[in-house]
């Protein structure tokens, strides 16, 4: 017997319903501790329960606020990737503040990630409302602040590759939360939007467009995407970021821009001879997918230099 196709779809209706119920009674394992100072906690979003990462400096006490960085992974990329190749603990643990690490959920959601062949992919659709990262990111950064003793004034975001269009459009939706943004070799997949909300930015890319060219075919065959420098022109062709000063400096060039209206300060670091350009330490991605790594240039010393 055929089931007709409006009942199909109350079925469904109330069979994510009925998951919802479920898992929102679950008991909440809100903490667990993977290793010294590092954190894994679980919260529910939509019909899911999703973790996020937090790394706590040594020196972190409840009696005294610290600044928070929120760090994106890059599309196939975790929050291993993160800490493990780009330096950050040390910098935690040396300037003293605390890190979130949201994580993307994997292409097929039933089976474990992987970089190629099953990588995690931040969702840039609002309207998705099961699956929606800029309520995951939220919702993450919300729990930490209720949680942990958070200097409000100092709460920064990064995107690396892939995770810059989220991080940017994250910014500008939380603005009065997020102080200040860092992209780092950015990937947009569409034109950035207009807004008067534009916090301090820095923006860090290759001069080099070759690599940037080899990761979006190999991860984002079919899309449209854009680079940091294109992120910027598009920017100044549409009035919104006015050029201010361009200093050449051994090893690249630092163009300086003014927002037209809330004359939000941006800066852009073009580094000359390098590949997609990673934060600093051990390179993540193989050479033949990044091109050429670089040692004279720290991208994870630059992002703190800025937020500092």
């Amino acid at each position: 017997m055929k089931i007709p196709v409006m009942l199909k779809k109350l079925l469904s209706i109330i069979l994510l319903i009925t998951i919802s119920i479920f898992i929102n009674a679950l008991p909440l394992e809100k903490t667990d501790k993977l290793e010294i100072n590092l954190y894994r906690r679980e919260i529910i979003q939509g019909i899911y329960r999703r973790n996020y990462y937090l790394y706590m400096p040594v020196k972190y006490t409840n009696q005294r606020k610290i600044p928070l960085l929120i760090l994106l992974p890059p599309e196939g990329g975790d929050y291993n990737s993160i800490l493990k190749t780009a330096q950050w603990k040390i910098k935690a643990d040396t300037a003293n503040f605390l890190i979130l690490i949201p994580e993307a959920m994997p292409q097929d959601r039933r089976v474990e990630s992987r970089v190629l062949s099953n990588p995690r992919i931040w969702n840039n659709n609002e309207e998705e409302k099961q699956y929606n990262d800029y309520e995951y990111i939220r919702e993450s950064l919300e729990d930490v602040l209720k949680t942990y003793t958070i200097d409000n004034e100092n709460i920064y975001i990064v995107g690396y590759s892939s995770s810059a269009q989220i991080a940017y459009n994250f910014s500008l939706k939380n603005h009065e939360h997020i102080k200040k943004i860092a992209l780092i070799s950015p990937i947009f997949f569409e034109k950035p939007e207009y807004s008067e909300k534009i916090p301090e930015m820095l923006i860090m890319h290759s001069k080099s467009k070759k690599e940037f060219k080899t990761i979006s075919r190999t991860f984002f065959k079919n899309q449209q995407t854009l680079n940091g420098e294109e992120f910027i022109q598009n920017l100044t062709e549409n009035n919104e970021i006015k050029l201010i000063e361009t200093i050449y400096e051994k090893g690249g060039e630092i163009n300086k821009y003014k927002h037209s209206e809330k004359q939000t300060s941006i800066k852009e670091i073009k580094i000359d001879n390098t590949g997609h350009l990673w934060y600093g330490g051990i390179q993540y991605l193989p050479s033949y997918l990044t091109g050429k790594d670089q040692h004279y240039f720290n991208a994870t010393t630059e992002t703190l230099d800025f937020f500092k």
